[in-house]
């Protein structure tokens, strides 16, 4: 695999940040104003309240004006400079992911927050992102509350020669609209797949997480590759998937290879895409 293979295997593009910030004001505002518990914690999250698909749910907003930091005065490679022209030259399907709306990024009691004592590191968050995003019960979690969980834990796809408005919303992009956008399906389960599980019982759980850094992530960094983003790399993810229904369980193999970067909405590193998903018996 190529430098050009690599870049084209990431590029998946979505819409601007400012309307999830817009969006979260609004929604802070109208309920305090209306009695709800919207008043801001003291780590800077609101807590507000938001019908679920079965019950309500409380749902910790990230800090709005939190933002990722990224390199001041970046100066891009040679590399770099190719990849971005080629991207300019042929860009795919930058319009579809543009067009597509993301949740409003928010932590619920069904999917917290992955501990901010594993961003430092990529493979103790990757791994306890997998876990949470893995490990469903589909009749009494939430498919709105993992689109939330999702949006809040995304990082910036800051690739060369990405539309950075679009690029941000990558992920939730490729896990919930991936016939829109011209994706492979994912790991999530779209609508009336969600709602069939949740009829049937099941339960999914993920177990022996493996994380590996990407071989040919690697290769592409040394033959000069770079990024405005400081934590934006590819590593390799394996692990089990038990599916329970009814008492009967089904244990298959996964994998995937993750893009991470710095999280949009809180410290350290967040989850930009997830590609090349299998599940093996």
């Amino acid at each position: 695999m190529d430098l050009q293979d690599i870049y084209r295997s990431h590029p998946k593009l979505l819409i601007a940040t400012l309307a999830a910030f817009l969006a979260v004001i609004v929604v802070v505002i109208v309920l305090t104003l209306s009695g709800g518990s919207g008043a801001p914690q003291p780590n800077g999250q609101a807590r507000t309240h938001h019908p679920g698909s079965r019950t309500a749910s409380t749902v910790t907003v990230p800090n709005p004006n939190y933002h990722p930091s990224y390199i001041a005065h970046f100066r891009p490679s040679s590399v770099d400079q190719r990849i971005a022209n080629e991207f300019a030259a042929s860009p795919d399907n930058t319009a579809e992911f543009e067009a597509v709306k993301p949740a409003k990024p928010g932590w619920t009691a069904a999917f917290p927050r992955v501990p901010s004592a594993t961003t430092t590191s990529d493979r103790r968050y990757l791994t306890e992102f997998m876990a949470e995003l893995l490990n469903v019960n589909y009749k009494s979690q939430s498919r709105l509350d993992l689109e939330r969980w999702v949006s809040a834990e995304s990082g910036g796809e800051m690739l060369p020669g990405e539309p950075r408005a679009a690029a941000v919303h990558a992920l939730y992009g490729e896990l919930f609209t991936p016939r829109a956008v011209g994706d492979s399906p994912g790991p999530v389960p779209n609508a009336a797949a969600w709602a069939q599980d949740a009829r049937r019982g099941v339960v999914q759980r993920a177990s022996e997480i493996t994380v590996t850094g990407d071989p040919a992530w690697a290769r592409a960094v040394s033959a000069g590759l770079t990024s405005v983003d400081p934590l934006l790399q590819i590593d390799d993810v394996s692990g089990e998937l038990t599916t329970t229904t009814q008492g009967h369980s089904t244990t298959r193999r996964f994998s995937a290879e993750v893009l991470l970067s710095s999280a949009l909405h809180h410290p350290g590193y967040g989850v930009a895409t997830i590609d090349a998903w299998k599940v093996t018996r």
